[in-house]
């Protein structure tokens, strides 16, 4: 997987199966990986683990362009496994998608140009072989949720979202650096769970 221009969408699946269905959502991974490799616009996929005691899983996805995340979105076979995690097997989820404004180090996003909405947030994807100390993200008032990928525990990436690109130039003067191996910045327009449908989109129509 590649990437073919500039412009990267990421997407952030995190779910929480009811109690004791952790299963079958690996199962609903498994039976759609076939249907996955085939779809067009996929770049990059890793899964994660929660780092806190609970199930809460991580789908990070980057494509190429928003059709190609709504024509997954359309595929069968994904549709009926979205259909059985809502209605038996998901106790919440939240998916985040947006463009991704740049990538690098921490420093590198801190300048970065940022022109966006009042309902566009920020999201900041932190990569590397451990987790940051959470009382630097404390000090900046933000809350950061760390994951492992479940193929190798020892790849972590932190999430946290942002009001404004000055609190990453904060993250970037107390952070460790050592362990990152890149940062992430993502604008995002979409964010709903299972419960705040507000920006959810419709099946009837292209979005």
């Amino acid at each position: 997987m590649r990437e073919l221009n500039n412009t990267v969408i990421g997407l952030f699946f995190e779910v929480t199966p009811k109690p004791g269905h952790l299963l079958h959502y690996f199962q609903y991974v498994e039976q759609l990986k076939p249907e996955l490799e085939k779809q067009k616009g996929l770049l990059w996929l890793q899964r994660y683990q929660t780092l806190l005691d609970n199930e809460m899983l991580l789908s990070h996805q980057l494509w190429d362009h928003q059709d190609s995340i709504v024509a997954w979105r359309k595929n069968k076979a994904h549709r009926s496994a979205q259909i059985a995690g809502i209605k038996t097997h998901f106790q919440d989820y939240r998916i985040r998608i947006g463009e991704r404004l740049g990538k690098g180090s921490i420093n590198r996003l801190a300048v970065l140009p940022i022109e966006r909405t009042m309902n566009q947030k920020l999201l900041l994807s932190i990569h590397g072989q451990g987790c940051p100390v959470s009382s630097v993200f404390d000090d900046c008032g933000l809350k950061a949720f760390s994951f492992s990928s479940v193929i190798d525990s020892k790849s972590v990436i932190t999430l946290c979202s942002l009001d404004d690109i000055s609190q990453v130039t904060s993250l970037a003067k107390s952070i460790n650096t050592d362990i990152i191996d890149k940062a992430e910045l993502f604008l995002i327009n979409r964010d709903y769970s299972m419960f705040d449908r507000n920006q959810a989109p419709s099946h009837n129509r292209n979005n």
